[in-house]
């Protein structure tokens, strides 16, 4: 039986710890021994681990202050394979794999293209010096596998596995019941409330849209560092009973479910796993034209794309568009089951050699 860790520095919520999580329940069903490895227990996703997935603290520390116990972890663990994920948690787990002189065998994933929110020049330094040491290098798009290739990645290490969701999972859980009210009408945006996402712009551009639909409401569930200015800007604009913001949630599908339509106003994504989620949900998604939006909503196909990241009436306009002319729901779920985790996990299986 194959013995497998996934390494986040924490469990707070994620693309990356919302992917190494679904794949972690597919491997425990199929009977590997699967542990998830933090260095900080400080995640809202706890409660919702299966009770079979054993996890490991390195004490509880940031990730620059666990460099020794990731280290003590290599020396004494009889992992198979250790899977992370993001640049400097790559390169510290390929670097104290080898230091330890451990058997255990590294797959590195990488899941975004440089941003606004990372330091260019480190990002692109670690991806040349130590990419190429791991036993595999997972892309999760293929546009993230051409800019590793322009990086020196080696191609016969790299393998772009589009990140995985269990459908039937998904949709068992949006059937649970929320302990609060939603507005019958609303836009959703999930996820983290950083500068990438472009979060004043959506603002912006639902205030256009409210004064065409008065009845539309906007709903921000996620935290970030912008929270404060995001409320400030709120209030600001008078939106204060249209906008609702909640925090993070373990469980955020039966909001999802309820959405009229989803919004990603993002100034770059690889893959969004909430484009997914949303596929498979048959809902209608409105998006900037991030590489990973045009990649999922095949150019329009399956979605509304902007042509800009800036124009607040364009992104208005489709916005309005999006809740009166919505996309078919079966073909959207259709669309999402190229995803569901049961394929995904064979192709990163064929990973273990």
């Amino acid at each position: 039986m194959l013995r497998i860790a996934f390494f986040t520095p924490g469990l707070k919520i994620g693309g990356i710890e919302r992917v190494f999580i679904t794949y972690a329940e597919a491997f425990i069903q199929q009977g590997y021994e699967v542990s998830y490895v933090i260095c900080k227990d400080d995640g809202t996703f706890n409660s919702a681990l299966p009770p079979e997935l054993k996890v490991v603290s390195l004490g509880n520390r940031k990730l620059r202050h666990s460099i020794i116990p990731l280290y003590r972890y290599f020396k004494k663990s009889s992992i198979d394979y250790f899977i992370t994920g993001s640049d400097i948690p790559n390169a510290l787990s390929i670097i104290l794999c080898k230091l330890s002189r451990s058997k255990t065998k590294v797959i590195i994933s990488h899941h975004n293209y440089f941003n606004i929110e990372q330091h260019h020049l480190l990002s692109s330094l670690i991806i040349r010096l130590f990419y190429n040491k791991a036993h595999s290098i997972i892309s999760v798009s293929k546009g993230i596998t051409e800019m590793l290739l322009t990086r020196h990645v080696n191609r016969s290490k790299l393998k772009t596995i589009y990140n995985p969701i269990n459908i039937d999972q998904l949709k068992k859980a949006a059937g649970e019941n929320l302990d609060f009210q939603l507005p019958e009408k609303f836009l959703l945006f999930l996820g983290r409330l950083g500068e990438v996402k472009n979060l004043p712009f959506l603002i912006d551009s639902f205030h256009l849209a409210h004064l065409k639909d008065t009845d539309l409401h906007l709903v921000i569930l996620g935290e970030g560092p912008m929270i404060s200015l995001l409320k400030q800007k709120t209030e600001n604009l008078s939106l204060n009973s249209r906008i609702h913001f909640l925090e993070s949630m373990s469980n955020p599908f039966p909001v999802l479910k309820m959405a009229s339509a989803v919004i990603l106003p993002s100034f770059s994504e690889a893959l969004p796993t909430v484009i997914l989620e949303s596929l498979a949900m048959g809902k209608t998604i409105v998006a900037t034209p991030t590489q990973g939006a045009l990649d999922l909503l095949e150019y329009g196909k399956f979605g509304y794309l902007s042509k800009s990241f800036v124009d607040i009436v364009e992104f208005a306009t489709l916005i309005e568009k999006g809740v009166k002319e919505p996309f078919s729901m079966s073909m959207l779920e259709l669309k999402a089951e190229q995803y569901d985790i049961a394929r995904k996990t064979r192709e990163l299986e064929a990973l273990f050699t």
